[in-house]
C-alpha cells in the first residue's frame, strides 16, 4: 500500500480552530462599524447635525462610512495569523484568502451598522449585543474545544440551514473551500451568502437613517 492524499494539503483538525478563531476576529470588526455609525446619526454630535442638515443624502452618508469602517476594519483583520502561527500552508491561493478576509470584513462592518440602527436600545448595550452575536456564531463554528465541534457538527446535520445564516461559519468554510477544493466554485458561493447577508444589514441601516426624525437639533 502506499499513502496518498485526495487533495492538495492533507487535512488537519487544527485548521478548524484557527478558521473559526479567524472569523472570530473578523466579525468583531462589526464593532467598528457600530461606532462609525453611531457617529453620523444627526443627536450623536454637532458636526452629525451639520452632516445631516448637507446636501449628500442619508444613503450616501452611510455608503461613505461603511467604506471607511471596511477599510478600517480590513486592516485590523491579522492573515498573516493564519500563515505565521496557524502554519497554514494556501500555496498559490492567497489572493482568493484575501478576497475571503474582505468580504468578511465588509460583512461584519455592514452588521456593525445594522446593530447600531436598533431604536430603543442604549449605545452602551449595543457593543455587548455585538459581542453576543459573535460569540454565539463562533460556537456555531466549532470554536472553543473538542465539545463546540462535536456540536457544531450535530448542529450541521440536523439544521443545516443554520450555517447558511451564520457568517462566521461561513467564513470557516470559505477557507476549507479554498484550502482543498480543485476548483473556486464553493469558494464563491460562501462569499456570495456573505454578500447578500451584507447588503441586508446595509439595506435595514440605511432604511433607519431615512425614517428617523428629530424635535430639535
Amino acid at each position: 500500500t502506499v499513502r496518498a492524499s485526495v487533495t492538495d494539503n492533507t487535512p488537519r483538525e487544527s485548521l478548524r480552530y484557527y478558521f473559526a478563531l479567524f472569523g472570530m476576529a473578523a466579525f468583531f470588526g462589526a464593532s467598528i462599524g457600530l461606532i462609525g455609525f453611531q457617529q453620523i446619526r444627526a443627536n450623536a454630535s454637532a458636526l452629525a447635525a451639520r452632516r445631516s442638515l448637507g446636501a449628500l443624502s442619508h444613503g450616501k452618508t452611510a455608503f461613505v462610512t461603511l467604506l471607511a469602517s471596511w477599510l478600517l476594519s480590513f486592516a485590523s483583520v491579522l492573515f498573516a495569523f493564519l500563515v505565521v502561527i496557524g502554519g497554514v500552508d494556501f500555496g498559490d491561493r492567497v489572493g482568493i484568502c484575501i478576497l475571503i478576509c474582505l468580504v468578511a470584513s465588509l460583512c461584519a462592518t455592514a452588521l456593525g451598522c445594522a446593530l447600531a440602527a436598533i431604536p430603543k436600545v442604549p449605545d452602551q448595550a449595543k457593543g455587548g449585543i455585538v459581542t453576543g452575536i459573535v460569540c454565539v456564531a463562533s460556537l456555531f463554528a466549532g470554536l472553543y474545544g473538542t465539545f463546540a465541534m462535536d456540536f457544531a457538527d450535530a448542529v450541521s446535520q440536523t439544521a443545516p440551514w443554520l450555517d447558511v445564516i451564520n457568517p462566521v461559519v461561513q467564513v470557516c468554510q470559505a477557507f476549507y473551500a479554498t484550502m482543498y477544493y480543485d476548483t473556486y466554485a464553493q469558494t464563491f458561493g460562501h462569499l456570495a451568502i456573505l454578500l447578500v447577508m451584507a447588503l441586508i444589514f446595509f439595506a435595514l441601516s440605511t432604511r433607519s437613517l431615512r425614517r428617523k426624525r428629530y424635535a430639535s437639533l
